[in-house]
């Protein structure tokens, strides 16, 4: 057993609706008892399995365990591989450049190539060298450590720019990783594909995030805020007017559901103050359906902006 292999399970799972036993095994090179045994395995984590017997089942995954299966968090599948480690016990304490190393060699690449197909493998320490691998280890790290990153980037439609980026997260969609994050110099939320960020150079540790904005503030919200979240799902409903602004804030993974004309797009945000002023930035456009606390906070800031407005006509 081997917990990249756990991990080549789950991802295979997450980008099929069901598979049975003897595909896996195909398809990982195993034998069908060694899947039931990593099932098995994978059953005793938080992975939520699905498993129906019969000529027409197999394994699959509980619709809600991810929002959108062609989005991935670098940090949700780290968690996924710290816990997957811990449930082998003959696999010694993984470090975090370790499980991204392992990330990497696992996620399909965008050319066709899977490389889920070959999931027995050694992190050897030419391997850091690699650009792409070092780039996601090196933003990776500022994330974790609140470093804001000044970079080089090549937009495929507006040509080359350089930003000062406060990283967020690292998604992969499309088979490809991309960089989440506020840009200070358009201070627009985006997502940059790796593959477009040429040079760049990490700031100082431990800044504020968002610079004098900061998190939400307790006093701005309800009590039951968790404040130590520093991350949310916001789920959000913008009008067909939007559309075009919509489409370039946000990846196509995120655009959940259009329903006639209103567009419901899921994003994973960091908890920082500029999120409520993108989504104000939208007017009457969007419409905050959860986290309640965030619409909470979007409906008391404009209900300041209307008091403003009536106090100017009463002067």
């Amino acid at each position: 057993m081997s917990v990249d292999r756990l991990l080549a399970i789950i991802l295979k799972l997450l980008h099929h609706e069901k598979l049975t036993a003897r595909e896996l095994a195909c398809e990982l090179g195993v034998s069908e008892r060694t899947i039931y045994k990593e099932m098995a395995v994978i059953d005793d984590s938080d992975v939520p399995v699905i498993a129906e017997p019969g000529p027409d089942g197999g394994y699959s995954l509980l619709e809600s365990f991810h929002l959108n299966r062609d989005f991935l968090s670098l940090e949700e599948l780290i968690d996924l591989l710290f816990d997957l480690a811990a449930l082998e016990e003959e696999e010694p304490e993984l470090n975090n450049a370790e499980a991204v190393a392992i990330i990497q060699e696992a996620m399909p690449e965008k050319g066709g190539r899977n490389l889920l197909e070959k999931t027995e493998f050694a992190i050897e320490p030419s391997g850091y060298t690699d650009r792409r691998l070092t780039k996601l280890c090196d933003f990776y790290r500022a994330v974790q450590e609140k470093r804001t990153i000044v970079l080089g980037y090549h937009d495929r439609q507006e040509g080359f720019s350089r930003y000062s980026v406060e990283p967020a997260d690292l998604i992969f969609k499309d088979r490809e990783w991309f960089l989440s994050g506020f840009i200070q110099d358009t201070e627009t939320y985006e997502h940059l594909a790796l593959a477009d960020i040429g040079n760049y150079e990490l700031g100082k540790k431990g800044i504020s995030i968002s610079g004098v904005h900061g998190g939400l503030q307790e006093d701005d919200t309800p009590a039951e805020r968790q404040k130590e979240v520093e991350h949310m799902i916001c789920h959000l409903l913008f009008s067909r007017r939007a559309e075009p602004r919509v489409r370039k804030l946000f990846p196509e993974a995120a655009i959940v559901e259009e329903r006639g004309d209103e567009i419901l797009v899921t994003v994973r945000w960091p908890n920082n103050e500029w999120v409520k002023r993108i989504i104000l930035s939208f007017g009457s456009r969007a419409r905050v359906l959860a986290p309640a606390w965030l619409a909470a906070s979007i409906k008391r800031e404009a209900e300041k902006i209307v008091k403003q407005y009536n106090l100017k006509q009463e002067d």
